[in-house]
C-alpha cells in the first residue's frame, strides 16, 4: 500500500496492489473486489475506488499485478480504539455511519454480504466513518450455490480469511453445510464491533476450531444514562436467531434515537457535541 498525489483533486489516495499469485481465488476476489466497488453508486460509508490498473514490474511471478487506486483514510477504527478519545457522540456517529453502509449493502440487486467487518478493516477520518476491504464479499445472487473455494477463503486461519474473533453464526452455519449467510450476518458481526467499541471488549468467547458454534461473553454494562439504550440495540444486534435478528434498517431507527438524546445531552453540559 502507498500513496500518491490524485492530480484531478489535489487530494492523497490509496494503492493497493495485487501480489499473492499462490492463492489463484484470491486474485478473483481482488478483480471482484474493484468491480463490486467501481460498479457501486457513491454512499459516503463505503470506500470509495477511483481507477485500477496493472504494474508489470510489481509481480514476482513475471504477471501484470492489477492494482486499485482508493481514497486514502489515514487511520482504522482499531487505532481510534487503541488511542481510547472517541467520545459518546463520535461512537454513536459511527454506528449509524456503518449501519447506513450495511442498509446500501442491502439494498444492491442482488444483495451484498461483507463477510469481513472488524475495526482493522473500518476507516476513519476525523468524525468521517468508512467500511473498507471488500475482500470477502459476496453476491447473494443464488441462495442454493456452494462455493468451495468460497469456503475455503472463509475457513483459512489467517488473513484472507473470516475474521477470528468475528465469526457470526450464520457464518458458522455456512461452513457447517448451512445456508448461505444473509446481509442479517453483517448485522451481528458489526454488533460484535460496536460492542467492542462502547465496552472495550469483544464479547465472543475463544474456540478451537472455525467450524464450533458462537458463543459470546456476557455484555459489560456500559456506564452513564445513556448505556442502556445502547445495550440493548447491541443485543438486538447480537441475537443469535437470524429470525429473530433485525436487519439493519431496522436496527439504526434506534441508533438514531440515541444520537438524537446524546446530541441533547452534550449540548445541555457542554454546548457543543462534537
Amino acid at each position: 500500500m502507498c500513496t500518491t498525489p490524485k492530480e484531478s483533486k489535489g487530494e492523497l489516495v490509496a494503492i493497493k496492489v495485487f501480489d499473492c499469485w499462490t492463492k489463484p481465488e484470491r486474485h478473483q476476489a481482488f478483480l471482484e473486489e474493484i468491480a463490486f466497488l467501481q460498479a457501486c453508486p457513491f454512499h459516503p460509508a463505503i470506500l470509495r475506488v477511483f481507477d485500477k490498473g496493472s504494474y508489470k514490474g510489481y509481480s514476482t511471478n513475471n504477471q501484470n499485478a492489477p492494482f486499485v487506486v482508493m481514497e486514502y483514510l489515514p487511520q482504522t477504527l482499531r487505532g481510534a480504539m487503541r488511542e481510547g478519545r472517541l467520545s459518546l457522540v463520535t461512537k454513536v456517529s459511527y454506528a449509524i455511519q456503518l449501519l447506513s453502509a450495511l442498509v446500501f449493502l442491502d439494498s444492491r440487486n442482488p444483495k451484498a454480504v461483507h463477510r469481513d467487518i472488524k475495526p482493522e478493516n473500518i476507516l476513519i477520518k476525523g468524525g468521517a466513518c468508512v467500511l473498507g476491504n471488500f475482500g470477502l464479499l459476496k453476491r447473494i445472487s443464488d441462495l442454493g450455490a456452494r462455493d468451495l473455494n468460497d469456503m475455503e477463503s472463509l475457513k483459512a486461519s489467517l488473513g484472507h480469511g473470516m475474521p477470528a474473533r468475528y465469526r457470526t453464526p450464520d457464518l458458522v452455519d455456512y461452513l457447517n453445510g448451512g445456508p448461505m449467510p444473509t446481509p442479517k450476518s453483517d448485522v451481528f458481526q458489526l454488533g460484535l464491533v460496536l460492542t467492542e467499541l462502547f465496552t472495550g471488549r469483544n464479547p465472543h468467547k475463544a474456540y478451537s476450531d472455525i467450524r464450533n458454534p458462537v458463543e459470546l461473553e456476557p455484555l459489560r454494562q456500559i456506564p452513564g444514562s445513556h448505556g442502556g439504550s445502547v445495550e440493548a440495540l447491541l443485543r438486538r444486534m447480537l441475537e443469535m436467531d437470524i429470525s429473530k435478528r433485525d436487519d439493519a434498517g431496522k436496527i439504526i431507527d434506534g441508533w438514531e434515537g440515541v444520537f438524537r438524546d446524546v446530541v441533547d445531552s452534550a449540548m445541555a453540559l457542554e454546548g457543543r457535541a462534537f
